[in-house]
């Protein structure tokens, strides 16, 4: 009975703690995000000043050259996202105009359509505006002034304010985010060598943090290289089908490729709404299979083989990954949640009572056959204490459905 009064205790005590993390890394977002952002790049453009010392350079201008290519780099997409969101800003009321008209004739036709179906003498007539406004109510069961309200240009206004101000929001997050980079960096390659000399080369703490970057390195490395080409991809076919803003779309495109399974939904939205405003629907899907093809097809069949191969991470637990992070740290944080994830999976395991946790979060090989099973073998004796912490009514109750069942 002491037995099972200490287990009930210490699961008690573990989720307090957890609960207690999750709500103080989601009181620290506004200054944890930028830090975790500053500290992935670091760890991505660490070697970069390095290989320029080797080759003859001097270690602080390699390092001043390193921080002004990444600054020069952020930049430049700063100054196109935001001159672009704003011209988008300024056509958006056209653009809301244009979407309603198509909506409404999409509409129409589909009700003369059906008019045409069931009336041979009304197909062979002219279908004027007041017959569309008609069949349109019919089929919406909604007037079209209240449909035209909907999309009006005065709220089309709001949402162009809104656009302007969270660009320059994210504008001011982005170098405040290189600000610290900067420090980062300067840090990291002047401390570097000493650090290991300092722990020693076979020290268990700096193995540990050099596998992490290391892994780190190889995952962002790899999904810029995939994220910069379906971007070209993405970028070249909306310039030649003539939709608005394509160097945009394309810049959307590559940083949502850094979100797993659902970044290249979110990205196929707007070009998608573009393309029915200026040309209609059946532009419109070309762009959406365009995308299905380009986008879903890299993230959802190739970059989960290469991200397996070299990470060894579920792909269940990179999707939950996203949105655990997206909530704690908001959009930024489903940037960096599988290096984040990675993170985690580390510190999980230093320590032998929580490894058997990291081992669950990786997909199994045949290296690790061995751990697999000794984490499951875990997870089930995890079940028996608390099936065994739970009250004698309560245990025998759930022993009769089991029975039962």
């Amino acid at each position: 009975m002491d037995t099972r009064k200490i287990s009930l205790s210490g699961g008690l005590v573990a989720l307090a703690a957890v609960i207690i993390i999750y709500w103080g890394v989601q009181s620290l977002a506004f200054i944890l995000t930028p830090l975790l952002v500053a500290m992935v790049i670091t760890i991505c453009i660490l070697p970069l000043p390095g290989r320029l010392a080797k080759r003859g350079m001097k270690p602080g201008l390699a390092l001043i050259l390193t921080i002004l290519l990444v600054v020069a780099v952020l930049a430049l997409t700063c100054f196109i996202v935001v001159a672009s969101a704003g011209k988008l800003a300024g056509l958006l009321p056209t653009y809301t105009a244009n979407l309603a008209m198509q909506g409404s004739s999409l509409a129409a036709s589909s009700a003369s359509t059906t008019a045409s179906q069931t009336s041979p003498i009304q197909a062979s007539t002219t279908v004027t505006a007041t017959t569309l406004a008609q069949s349109l109510e019919s089929l919406t069961g909604a007037s079209l002034s209240s449909l035209q309200s909907a999309v009006s240009p005065s709220q089309a206004s709001g949402v162009a304010a809104a656009i302007v101000a969270f660009a320059a929001k994210a504008v001011a997050q982005v170098f405040l985010i290189l600000f610290i980079f900067a420090f980062m960096l300067s840090a990291a390659f002047s401390l570097r060598d000493k650090t290991v000399a300092g722990f020693g080369p076979d020290n268990p703490v700096m193995a540990k943090v050099q596998e992490f970057t290391s892994e780190t390195r190889q995952y962002l490395n790899l999904l810029t290289v995939i994220n910069l080409l379906v971007a070209i991809g993405d970028t070249v076919f909306l310039y030649f089908m003539g939709i608005p803003f394509a160097l945009l779309w394309g810049i959307l495109a590559f940083m949502m490729g850094y979100i797993p399974s659902i970044g290249w939904w979110i990205s196929l939205i707007p070009p998608f709404l573009l393309a029915w405003a200026q040309y209609g629907i059946q532009k419109a899907l070309i762009v959406l299979v365009a995308y299905v093809v380009i986008n879903g097809g890299v993230q959802n069949i190739i970059q989960p083989k290469l991200m397996g191969k070299g990470l060894r991470i579920s792909p269940l637990v990179v999707f939950v990954s996203v949105i655990v992070w997206a909530t704690l740290l908001g959009g930024m944080g489903a940037l960096i949640a599988v290096p984040l994830t990675m993170l985690v999976m580390k510190v999980l395991e230093s320590s032998e009572s929580s490894r058997w946790i990291a081992v669950l979060m990786r997909v199994g090989s045949e290296s690790e056959g061995d751990e697999d099973k000794q984490a499951f073998e875990r997870l089930k004796g995890l079940g028996g204490k608390l099936r065994d912490a739970m009250p004698v009514g309560a245990r025998d109750a759930q022993d009769k459905e089991t029975a039962a069942s």
